[in-house]
């Protein structure tokens, strides 16, 4: 069986070809200075891993050069989601273009502690607008206050694609560190109890659940991730 990668990325050291954005920090101590496309494959290939689905890197920010390059490069391994900048007054055209290029998926970030109307007040109506008439995919980067608003926007434009990449993270109240595994082992028991998920084991270790084809994962740094059904609304 092979695997595809739905969430993946790649950025350069090159940092003169590919600039990285004035308002991106440097990477953390221990972070791998940058990931080309190459690792990615080396790294997939002993899991059976042959397809990814890269997402635009958050140093680029709306300079989509970089992955479109790879997706060129590999055109049979590689589809992209870019992001472009919702606020653009030629949105529409920059949108148009990248379909014109085979990329029909569009990354939105969105900060914590929301504004009320956020979605309105930021230009993300037009964006809207023309991914729905377009079939085009929204990949949503947001937390647990912007869901609301998320919601309110797909009962604006009931047909548009949504994906959620991702909807908080866990961390330990006293500290703010990252949560461990005994935090998460927490949280899935919770939902192996109070909702009747299936464990599943790695010796006498809790490492995911399933339940009537949809699943939730334990990924590296402890994250959760779930793989869930597609339904006609959030």
């Amino acid at each position: 069986m092979q695997y595809i990668d739905s969430h993946a990325f790649v950025w350069s050291n090159d940092n003169l070809s590919y600039p990285i954005t004035k308002d991106f920090t440097d990477l953390p101590a221990g972070k791998i200075e940058f990931s080309p496309p190459e690792l990615l494959l080396r790294n997939g290939r002993p899991s059976s891993v042959d397809k990814f689905v890269l997402i635009q890197a958050p140093q680029y920010h709306s300079d989509n050069t970089y992955i479109i390059e790879q997706v060129t490069r590999f055109p049979e391994i590689f589809k992209a989601v870019v992001y472009v900048d919702p606020s653009s007054p030629k949105i529409q055209e920059e949108m148009t273009n990248f379909s014109r290029l085979g990329i029909n998926a569009f990354r939105i970030i969105t900060p914590t502690n929301l504004k009320p109307q956020f979605y309105k007040d930021y230009g993300y109506d037009l964006m809207f607008s023309e991914a729905e008439k377009n079939n085009h995919i929204i990949s949503v980067l947001a937390y647990p206050d912007g869901f609301i608003q998320l919601k309110n926007i797909s009962e604006v434009y009931p047909n548009l694609p949504v994906v959620i990449e991702n909807i908080g993270n866990i961390f330990q109240e006293k500290n703010n560190f990252r949560a461990n595994y005994l935090d998460i082992k927490k949280v899935l028991e919770i939902f192996k109890k109070k909702y009747q998920w299936n464990d599943v084991k790695e010796n006498e270790n809790i490492i995911g659940l399933k339940i009537d084809g949809k699943s939730i994962s334990l990924e590296p740094g402890n994250q959760i991730e779930l793989s869930g059904a597609k339904l006609s609304n959030i």
